[in-house]
């Protein structure tokens, strides 16, 4: 074994967003990261190129049980890996649906390893088996790392210790807050040139996969009665799902071809800020998620609705009411609309909650803030394991 310890790091998938994150740890001084996970699906920009970071590989098998909607997985050659080195940590973001991530628990133990889980954790609302299968899944770990503080009084409220918990929250990159802090205006001023974006024209952005738990149709109607009110508005919906060509039908059917713009997913960060950075107000009439941080990261202010349980993601606690955005009543179109204007007219307030935005994402939603607490909890374990 190295003078550093050594940790394991376990994921389903490598995911892009968290390469900030994870290029952070693999130079670290304190520690040496090795990741496991399955091998990355060929040329999908979501995923980090197999290779790329110290990893090795398991094999992904995906099949389906009775009686439940989700697929379950198995990840051959995990349990090898668990056995043939010595090492100081393990950490996983496996959930329950993985069946090898019930194993990993035992091997642990038994080679007296700590462990921890690094998770969304608990939703609230949960049917009683369901929540009695999850505690059963929870209880091995050392520390759970969340996502939010919600998952943490839930988890509080079924009787976990408060001490096992620590809410390392999300981050897409610290790049946005720095790059935010440089405005390219020249940059800004040809993007606007190229959607032909007047002075006047009030932009709303729409980022995530287009399903339809997102309800983009809530916002495309919102868009019409603005446009028949006889305002200068823009829309840009950024991602891609089974729901773009039923929405290019809805936006063909009220004449919205020259407001709304369906870009199709934007991996290249330098185009997708600026966009960000074009809009006033980032509208995610459905479910939210990473869209909200990445929202804020630039500094436009987010509009949800104000359903914060199983829908949204453990992100949506960056949205402070009238700081870094607002929420409307769930499926108030009208609601809806009435906060949009709020937020646009006569004047956007976007610069009045600018600063708000970016410091909400600069204090928690960071790979630097994650890191910070991701040391914090190893040294913890480790010590205590020492003891």
């Amino acid at each position: 074994m190295s003078a550093k310890p050594f940790i394991y790091i376990h994921q389903r998938i490598l995911t892009h967003y968290k390469t900030p994150l994870f290029n952070r740890l693999i130079i670290s001084n304190r520690y040496d990261f090795v990741f496991i996970a399955g091998v990355a699906q060929k040329n999908d920009p979501r995923d980090i190129p197999t290779g790329t970071l110290p990893t090795l590989t398991v094999k992904n098998i995906y099949f389906r049980l009775p009686f439940f909607k989700k697929k379950f997985y198995w990840q051959s050659g995990l349990i090898r890996i668990l056995l043939s080195k010595p090492f100081s940590a393990f950490i996983t973001g496996a959930g329950p649906y993985n069946i090898t991530s019930w194993i990993v628990p035992i091997i642990c133990k038994i080679r007296n390893i700590p462990l921890m889980l690094w998770s969304i954790g608990v939703m609230s609302g949960e049917k009683r088996i369901k929540k009695i299968l999850r505690t059963i899944f929870l209880r091995p770990y050392d520390i759970i790392l969340l996502y939010g503080n919600k998952a943490k009084e839930e988890l509080i409220k079924w009787g976990f210790n408060e001490n096992k918990l620590l809410v390392i929250y999300n981050s897409v990159g610290s790049i946005a807050c720095d790059g935010y802090n440089q405005d390219n205006n020249e940059a800004l001023g040809k993007l606007k040139e190229e959607y032909q974006i007047q002075p006047q024209t009030r932009v709303i952005i729409h980022l995530g996969s287009l399903t339809k738990r997102k309800k983009i149709e809530f916002l495309l109607d919102a868009i019409r009665r603005l446009k028949e009110e006889g305002k200068s508005i823009r829309l840009f919906i950024i991602g891609a799902g089974d729901q773009m060509e039923p929405l290019k039908a809805r936006t063909s059917m009220h004449q919205l071809q020259s407001e709304v713009t369906f870009t199709g997913e934007i991996y290249d960060n330098q185009r997708l800020s600026l966009l960000i950075r074009l809009g006033d107000l980032t509208v995610l009439p459905g479910n939210g998620g990473l869209a909200v941080i990445q929202s804020l990261a630039y500094g436009t202010p987010v509009l949800i609705h104000n359903n914060i349980s199983n829908v949204q993601g453990p992100e949506v606690e960056a949205i402070i009411e009238g700081k870094t955005g607002v929420r409307y009543c769930e499926g108030d179109i009208d609601g809806l609309l009435n906060k949009m204007k709020l937020l646009l007219y006569p004047e956007s307030q976007k610069n009045v909650m600018k600063n708000n935005c970016i410091n909400m994402i600069k204090e928690h939603y960071t790979p630097e803030y994650q890191e910070k607490i991701l040391y914090s909890a190893i040294e913890r374990i480790i010590s205590r394991d020492n003891e």
